[in-house]
């Protein structure tokens, strides 16, 4: 998240990789390393330190790009690998880009995507990795068919049972209620985002929630939460939980 966060898939690598390969060292890149614990070194994007590792790097993980590691394409010979963070139900990278309508845009566009090519990329299904070689401009055998790595969570059953208790306590909701759980995706910086807490919604929104006995809780996309559309509020059976992991 252009180093902004420490989650999503890039986490969960970092947590089996911490806990299945402890000998290698492992460093995360982030705009302001004093606000994240981590067991590695966590070091501040675009300094020179961090440069340095990014250029000296034998593997990268990213789940947006290059720039989530350094504002330039330092990576020299990481063996580069791209997570990404969902799965596209719109169009994204390549695929979102108006067609070049000369020669210098072609140039240019042609550019950028050697620039942004990565070793290897994961796909939980034949569907995305038909998607991902258009988005991304990726050969067929350089796509693995894996799922997220930020959803094997959801197979261990202590870990769901905690996570109910992690979230109706983040609520102050102590009982059990049915969880519902929106989180909208990014769609671009001029559409606005449906919210349960919008006057049209909440007051017929917050009586079936009391009628049927669960919570909703909103969590939206990071980059609406970045541009500051959302800050932590509820309303009855209605909270918005920006901080929360989204697994």
């Amino acid at each position: 998240w252009f180093g902004n966060q420490i989650s999503d898939n890039s986490l969960a690598m970092y947590n089996y990789i911490k806990n299945n390969n402890p000998q290698l060292e492992l460093i995360w890149l982030v705009r302001n390393p004093a606000k994240f614990s981590l067991d590695c070194k966590i070091i501040k994007r675009n300094s020179i330190k961090g440069m340095f590792y990014v250029a000296t790097a034998k593997v990268a993980f990213v789940n947006q790009g290059y720039f989530d590691l350094c504002s330039f394409n330092l990576l020299a010979g990481a063996y580069k690998v791209q997570l990404w963070h969902g799965v596209p139900w719109k169009k994204i990278c390549n695929d979102s880009v108006e067609l070049p309508k000369n020669f210098m845009e072609k140039l240019t566009q042609n550019l950028v995507r050697k620039l942004a090519n990565y070793d290897l990329y994961i796909a939980p299904s034949d569907s995305y990795a038909a998607i991902a070689e258009s988005a991304f401009n990726a050969s067929a055998n350089s796509i693995l068919r894996v799922g997220q790595p930020r959803n094997q969570v959801l197979y261990d059953a202590d870990f769901c049972e905690k996570s109910r208790k992690v979230l109706l306590n983040a609520c102050g909701m102590n009982g059990d209620y049915k969880i519902v759980v929106y989180m909208p995706t990014f769609r671009d910086k001029k559409t606005k985002t449906e919210s349960f807490l919008e006057p049209s919604l909440c007051q017929s929104v917050n009586q079936l929630a009391k009628d049927l006995n669960f919570v909703v809780i909103e969590k939206s996309h990071f980059q609406d939460i970045s541009r500051g559309k959302e800050s932590l509020r509820s309303n009855e059976r209605i909270f918005l939980c920006p901080n929360l992991d989204a697994q």
